[in-house]
């Protein structure tokens, strides 16, 4: 399959034991984190899509929705010259 990024949201009630297992069991599978928001017990992470089910099977997610992550992108600034100096 491809890589997708995915947020996971992990239930009110986990500890901090808990978000750890998440992040150590998707580096296992190859995946990256990408973002760690501990005290809101959410992961943002990059792993490949087939891997979505065994993460939904962790005790204590709640929520595996795919994210997409694009940075902004870069506008040209034209100068325009004026006569004067």
């Amino acid at each position: 399959m491809a890589l997708e990024n995915f947020i996971i949201q992990l239930n009110d009630h986990c500890t901090q034991r808990q978000i750890e297992l998440v992040t150590r069991k998707i580096t296992q599978w190859q995946g990256k984190i990408m973002a760690r928001f501990p005290d809101q017990s959410t992961v943002i992470v990059t792993i490949d899509s087939s891997m979505r089910e065994r993460i939904e099977a962790i005790p204590g997610v709640e929520l595996v929705g795919g994210v997409q992550i694009q940075p902004q992108s870069v506008r040209r600034i034209r100068i325009r010259q004026s006569g004067i100096v």
